[in-house]
């Protein structure tokens, strides 16, 4: 009887043993399920990605690869797996490139380096490679695990980005040269209009002081009438053609204000064209109030623009007449336009570029900008814009 019980007792714990042994197994069963179905998912998101994935053993054999390294590689996945890096990639791309990072990495360096590389599907691309090292628990590197995407197009867009960066320091600087060659330029001119105007014109009228009392000395009819000829032409060249040309290098109306000088040099174009001055009523009042509210260069350089557009209407439009228009904006620029009724002609044509290229340097020593707007046939609008503020007169010399 005791025998009999005993043998209950041991099947009544061989039992419970055997349920704890099923559960236990449920239990890893359904680890192991939960296992796979994190490694399905994670083998999902392996063979979606865009990314380049593998990973090569110490022998430089891939041992895995993911959907989009094979077709980078323009190879089946059987082509590359079990295949060296040398016979997926190249043999020059193996030894030139490849190899040196890798076995940096095989010494335990992590890698990340960018190169272009001829895919045999995509042809030339720019790629972003990085190798980490595989280290088994007993901290040997067994492998190499590599990542490696496509940034072709943002490698494009940075060469861009340069490009364009350098084209716009060429641009400023070109503006830059041409600031400090037309203020060299314009202060040469001004010192010769001084020249003119002083020292020039005060020798001259010492040689006509001179000149006139040698003539009270001279009693001889004919010598008298010739010294009086001599005299005439000397304050003729004094009157008309040093004032003139002094006038022509620097146009010292221009320290009375902007508004004047324009209204003077309409006058001096009036016999060779008509000329229709629209001056801002507000900028004139202002201007008499105060000659300084247009700085000097702005003065210059507005004036500039204007003589040079007048004078070629003149010289090669045929046209009658031309309209000179000026604004005061109230963002404090001022905009000059001057229209005539010429011939017009091809903007493209760089034979008509000298003119052009006059207005466009007097536009930039200001920091402003010009259009022109023109046709055969159909008249010239040039319409300049000017700053007056944040300019640095000072560093152009003015």
């Amino acid at each position: 009887m005791e025998d009999r019980d005993k043998t209950r007792e041991q099947l009544i714990e061989e039992l419970a043993e055997l349920r704890r042994q099923i559960g236990e197994f449920q239990a890893a069963e359904a680890s192991h399920r939960r296992v796979e179905s994190v490694l399905g998912l994670y083998e999902t998101i392996v063979s979606v990605t865009k990314d380049r994935l593998a990973f090569v053993d110490r022998h430089y054999v891939y041992q895995a690869a993911n959907l989009s390294y094979s077709e980078t590689c323009n190879k089946s996945h059987d082509e590359v797996l079990g295949h060296t890096v040398a016979e997926v990639l190249g043999k020059e791309a193996f030894e030139d490139v490849v190899k040196g990072y890798l076995d940096k990495c095989f010494a335990g360096e992590s890698v990340r380096y960018q190169s272009w590389f001829n895919s045999p599907s995509t042809g030339q691309t720019y790629m972003d490679v990085q190798y980490h090292p595989f280290i088994d628990a007993d901290g040997t590197v067994t492998g190499v695990v590599v990542s490696s995407r496509d940034i072709t197009d943002r490698k494009h867009a940075e060469n861009l980005r340069i490009k364009q960066a350098a084209a716009l320091a060429k641009s400023e600087e070109l503006q830059r040269s041409r600031q400090r060659i037309i203020a060299a330029q314009e202060s040469m001119r001004k010192q010769m209009a001084q020249q003119l105007h002083g020292t020039v014109q005060n020798k001259m009228i010492l040689i006509l002081h001179q000149l006139s009392g040698i003539q009270k000395e001279v009693t001889d009819a004919k010598t008298a009438g010739e010294l009086d000829q001599l005299r005439q032409s000397i304050e003729n060249l004094l009157e008309i053609d040093i004032r003139t040309l002094s006038h022509q290098l620097y146009p010292s109306i221009l320290r009375r204000g902007l508004v004047p000088a324009l209204q003077s040099l309409g006058d001096q174009l009036e016999m060779r064209l008509a000329i229709d001055m629209r001056l801002d009523e507000e900028l004139v009042r202002k201007e008499q109030n105060e000659q300084r509210i247009i700085p000097e260069i702005v003065r210059l350089a507005v004036y500039r623009i204007v003589e040079e557009s007048l004078n070629n209407v003149i010289k090669h439009s045929s046209a009658t007449g031309a309209i000179v228009q000026l604004d005061y904006t109230p963002d404090r620029q001022l905009q000059v336009r001057i229209e005539d009724n010429g011939q017009g002609f091809d903007v493209t044509d760089t034979s008509s570029g000298l003119g052009m290229a006059i207005i466009q340097g007097y536009a930039d020593i200001t920091g402003g900008s010009y259009v022109i707007h023109s046709t055969p046939g159909t008249g010239t609008e040039i319409t300049a814009t000017l700053p007056l503020k944040d300019l640095n007169y000072r560093a152009l010399g003015f």
